[in-house]
């Protein structure tokens, strides 16, 4: 029975030793990947297919599987990790960008005091090192950013006035959009949409032909003024 005890023992602590170093590797392999990565151009949707292709050629990993040991690597390579229980799926929770460096360097400065920091206690030492409400308010109207606070909603600085304006301006807008959309995806010529209602003559009746009309003079000046802002935000691009 001691000798089983003993080989157990010792299996425990090869287990700790391969989990530290497997987090170790972790980061190790972003940096590979990272190094590979940086090798192949960007594209104009801002992707690497060179390197999506490179990642199924040459290794066992999946470019899921790539992408996020780089982000580990581009957010931990500069925190010494001793620790032999920081688990992976803390890793990749503490690579969130809304997560301060901060709680960062907390989370992991627990785990090398020989912590086994789960990543739910890994989420509530984040917690304590955002931004109250009211801090994330003000820091919101200072900076103009989206500030994540301790209550696990997201502040924009905006008053209750000021939101609701901004609700209405993007109901405006994204109905206008979606009506849009709506006629253009529709697969019947006008003279198939009127053979369509038939007999149904109430239907054709609720139509206002100055709806019509203004609905045509609006979209015809609205075209110009969506094609002039989209070739300016592709200008700055």
């Amino acid at each position: 029975m001691t000798q089983v005890t003993t080989m157990r023992d010792g299996i425990a602590t090869r287990i700790k030793d391969l989990t530290g170093k497997f987090a170790g590797n972790i980061i190790a392999l972003g940096k590979e990947f990272a190094r590979a990565r940086d090798t192949f151009p960007v594209n104009n949707q801002n992707h690497r297919p060179g390197w999506h292709n490179w990642i199924r050629q040459n290794t066992e990993w999946t470019t899921d599987h790539a992408t996020k040991f780089v982000q580990i690597h581009e957010r931990m390579s500069s925190i010494a990790i001793s620790s032999t229980t920081l688990g992976v799926e803390v890793l990749k929770y503490l690579t969130m960008e809304r997560i301060p460096d901060e709680a960062v360097k907390a989370v992991v400065s627990r785990a090398n005091e020989g912590e086994a920091v789960s990543l739910n206690e890994a989420k509530d030492i984040v917690k304590a090192h955002l931004p109250t409400p009211a801090q994330a308010m003000k820091e919101a109207r200072a900076t103009g950013k989206l500030i994540h606070a301790r209550d696990g909603h997201i502040y924009s600085g905006a008053t209750e006035d000021e939101m609701m304006a901004h609700s209405e301006r993007r109901h405006v807008v994204y109905g206008m959009k979606d009506a849009i959309k709506h006629v253009a995806d529709c697969q019947l010529t006008p003279h198939q949409w009127i053979k369509s209602i038939g007999d149904n003559d109430h239907w054709i009746s609720e139509f206002k032909i100055r709806d019509l009309d203004a609905a045509i003079k609006y979209l015809t000046a609205l075209r110009p003024l969506v094609a002039k802002r989209q070739e300016d935000i592709d200008g700055t691009r």
